[in-house]
Parts: structure tokens; C-alpha cells; sequence
């Protein structure tokens, strides 16, 4: 063919063709959905989009995802997700939610997969496979019968968080590295002697921050780790110290316990600021600490139950969560039936005060409560709730601020039996559900403010 003699095509008619192609091959634009009402995700039902989505799920609104489901840059907001069929997240971000997963797998697959303020359960022989980085801020994990959460690709950060790993259910990194700020903490066991859960960390580093911790709940649960792991006074320290517990004999060896195998240590056991230490059995149960700014000074105070040799309770300041001095003494008041107690700090710092109880019991023995974190200068003033124990099935909250807050009531063993959304108020009555069986403990867990705040209720009778 004569190379003269070809037709040449138009420039517009070249800018379309291309045009067309790149919004075939990528659509951009972002796209939110409202799920106001229960809904499936199903072969009959797809979802309605899986690429740059936004879910927006209303309060008491369930979402089940009954089908396999690739997910890229999605965003889960508000509301409950059951999840029943694999879930890929490339990446995923969950906000506000209760996800459940029953026997099946969440994956987070590409780019950093973030949870804030979400309540996630995990059943059966499901899984949360991460190969790539994730973000876990202000919520709470629970791990059940053999499920397991799998740390393979990058970075983990837990911040403010808790992750529960209960019957044989267990935590594995394989890379890292693993990162425990603002007092989060990784539990294995359920106080069961028949859990086998357990914490390895295998090969990647593990980072505790501040008062985070690792717990072995019992005889049978363990954490192994053939590396040390360090220790930093704050999220902002740079400087740490680096503990090992490859070699150790804690809790092994004797009657009834397991045999000294490194690098495993074998609970009950904490692993934190101090290196590896055996678990002691506290000669009181705090059911919630709180404080207040009010009148320019704090109001401190707490609650307990089955209060054992107990003698009294040091009151200690700080102003950095590290450097403690103590301000103030109150005795026990001794009951097996729970008290509460009131403490007056008139010497306040004009920003963020920390406070935390030592626990003396009357053979000298001490521990120590979770540390209270108090701003005067915005007089934000920590949760509450009253009455405790609760009567006619109902009781109160009481909040710093008029943001949006969410109460999540559990039962002991974890199980959800409410949500309920709030906002516009500082108080609120919350009934309990009816199946809250009475004289038996429940846990009330309030996030609002970017914080969580976990109570125990006697709902009485």
C-alpha cells in the first residue's frame, strides 16, 4: 500500500477513542451509599459498588456480606458488619462499626487497612490475614474457638486498642514490625486452664509503648518470641530498653505446668515495662476509675467489688504518665460486696494530668490500676455511669461533651447485645436489651472523644 494514499484520522476522533479506553480501564470517581435499612451482599444481591466506595450504614442497621467480595479503597462507616464469605480490603477502612466474622477470612491485601472506634468479633475458625499494613485505633478485637489474626505483610499499630484472644484462638507476626501505644494490650486466654491461646511473635519486632502490655491469662497460654522486644517510656521517646525472654523458667517445670521450652513463656504473666513477670491475683476487682474537673481542682473516683485483704489505696499524680508522686492515702472500706471511693485533688496542672491507684494489700503486697488522663485546660471531663449495680434494668450516662458517643453493652463472655448512637447531650438514660439476664455482670463499653471507656455493670435484680 501506498503510504500517500492512507486516510488520516482525526485528531478529536483519536482524543475520544483514548478518552474511552482510560474510563473503561479506570473509573476515578468516588462513589458513597447509604444503607439505611438491613442488607444482604449476596450472588442474587452484589454489592452495589467495589471500587472507591463509601458504605455509610445507619445506627441498628446490619449489613451481611454473604458473598466473596473484593474490595478496593472502600470505606465502611456506622453500623454492623456480618461478615459470612471471605472479604479482600485493598485497603478497606472501618469506622464506627460491630463487625462480626464468622468462619471466614478478612483480608487486608494492599495499602494500610485502618479500624477506629470499631468493635470487631471473630468466630469459629475465621481469620484477619493481613498482608499489608494495618492501623488499629480506639477499639477492641475478640478471638474465638481456633480463629486467629495472621500479621504477614508490613506494620501493625495498635493505638489505644485491645485485642482478646480467648479459647484456642492465637495472634502470629510473621512481619512487622508490632507497635503497642496508649496503653494497648494483647490478651491470651480467657482465665480458662483448658485455653490454649497464645502470642507469637515470629521473627518481626515487637515495640510496647508507655503502659501497654502483653497478658497470659493462665498455665496454658503462652508468648513466644526468639528476639527481645523494646520498651519506650512514650510514643514520642526515642531512646529504649530492649528485654529478652528466650531463656526463661517463669511458670514452667513444676506440677501441673508446661515444661521450659524456649522461646515460649508460659502464663500467668504480663510482659511490659518491666520485662517478663509472673501474674499476681489482685486483692480487689476496680470496676471502673474515672475524673473530673470541676471548680478548678479533680474529683476522683472508683468503683470495686470482692475487695480481698485489701488494706488501702495510694492516690499518684504525674504529668507525663511516667515520673508518679503520690498525693494521698484512703483506706479500704473491706467489703466482698464492692464500695466506692471519692478522692479531692486541689493541686491541678494547668494541661494533662495522670492519675493511677497502687493497690496495697495487708501483707504489703502492691499493683496498680489503669492510669486516668484529665485536661484542665478544657475541662474535659472523663465518662461515667451511675447507678452501679443497676436497677429497673436501667442506668445512666454521663459524658464530657455533646459530641456523638456510642455505648455498646456485652455480656461478661463478649457476646454484643446492644448499640446505641448519642449525640447532642452530656446525659443520657440507656435501658438495657431484653435479654439482659439479671444478677449477673455485663460490660458497658462508651467511645466518644476518639477514646474507650469499658465498665462493669451488675444489672441487679
Amino acid at each position: 500500500m501506498n503510504l500517500k494514499s492512507r486516510k488520516k484520522i482525526p485528531i478529536k476522533k483519536v482524543c475520544t477513542l483514548v478518552v474511552f479506553f482510560l474510563s473503561f480501564f479506570y473509573n476515578s470517581e468516588a462513589q458513597t451509599y447509604t444503607i439505611s435499612t438491613n442488607t444482604t451482599w449476596s450472588a442474587a444481591s452484589p454489592a452495589p459498588c467495589s471500587s472507591n466506595c463509601t458504605f455509610n450504614i445507619s445506627t441498628g442497621v446490619t449489613l451481611i456480606v454473604n458473598k466473596s467480595f473484593t474490595c478496593s479503597t472502600c470505606t465502611f462507616n456506622g453500623g454492623s458488619i456480618t461478615i459470612n464469605q471471605n472479604l479482600t480490603c485493598q485497603p478497606c477502612t472501618f469506622g464506627g462499626n460491630t463487625v462480626t466474622i464468622n468462619s471466614v477470612q478478612l483480608k487486608p491485601n494492599s495499602s494500610t487497612t485502618s479500624f477506629s472506634n470499631v468493635n470487631v468479633t471473630v468466630n469459629g475458625t475465621g481469620d484477619i490475614q493481613a498482608n499489608t499494613a494495618v492501623n488499629i485505633t480506639n477499639s477492641t478485637f475478640k478471638f474465638y474457638n481456633t480463629s486467629y489474626f495472621n500479621n504477614n505483610g508490613g506494620q501493625l499499630n495498635v493505638d489505644n486498642s485491645s485485642l482478646y484472644f480467648y479459647d484456642d484462638s492465637y495472634f502470629n507476626a510473621n512481619a512487622g514490625p508490632v507497635n503497642l501505644k496508649n496503653s494497648s494490650r494483647l490478651v491470651a486466654g480467657d482465665g480458662t486452664s483448658t485455653s490454649g491461646a497464645y502470642i507469637k511473635m515470629n521473627g518481626p519486632t515487637l515495640n510496647i509503648y508507655d503502659n501497654s502490655l502483653i497478658s497470659l491469662a493462665n498455665k496454658n497460654n503462652y508468648y513466644f518470641n526468639w528476639g527481645s522486644y523494646n520498651y519506650y517510656t512514650s510514643t514520642s521517646a526515642t531512646s529504649h530498653t530492649s528485654y529478652s525472654t528466650t531463656n526463661n523458667n517463669l511458670n514452667c517445670g513444676g506440677s501441673g505446668q508446661n515444661s521450659c521450652s524456649a522461646p515460649e513463656a508460659f502464663g500467668s504473666a504480663t510482659v511490659n515495662s518491666s520485662g517478663l513477670s509472673a501474674g499476681t491475683i489482685l486483692p480487689v476487682t476496680i470496676t471502673s476509675f474515672t475524673g473530673d474537673f470541676i471548680n478548678n481542682h479533680i474529683e476522683l473516683s472508683w468503683s470495686t467489688q470482692e475487695e480481698i485483704n485489701l488494706d488501702h489505696y495510694n492516690i499518684q499524680r504525674s504529668t507525663d504518665a511516667s515520673n508518679w508522686i503520690g498525693i494521698g492515702e484512703v483506706v479500704s472500706k473491706y467489703s466482698a460486696a464492692g464500695n466506692s471511693y471519692y478522692f479531692t485533688d486541689p493541686s491541678v496542672t494547668n494541661n494533662e494530668n495522670y492519675y493511677r491507684l497502687q493497690i496495697v494489700d495487708r501483707d504489703g503486697k502492691t499493683s496498680y490500676s489503669k492510669i486516668v488522663s484529665i485536661k484542665t485546660e478544657t475541662a474535659i471531663q472523663q465518662v461515667s455511669i451511675f447507678p452501679n449495680p443497676v436497677i429497673n434494668q436501667a442506668f445512666n450516662v454521663k459524658l464530657g461533651s455533646t459530641d456523638a458517643a456510642i455505648v455498646n453493652i456485652f455480656t461478661i463472655d463478649g457476646r454484643l447485645l446492644s448499640v446505641t448512637s448519642l449525640k447532642g447531650q452530656t446525659q443520657y438514660q440507656i435501658q438495657l436489651p431484653a435479654g439482659a439476664a439479671q444478677n449477673n455482670y455485663m460490660i458497658v463499653q462508651v467511645i466518644s472523644n476518639g477514646k474507650t471507656n469499658s465498665f462493669n455493670i451488675l444489672n441487679k435484680k
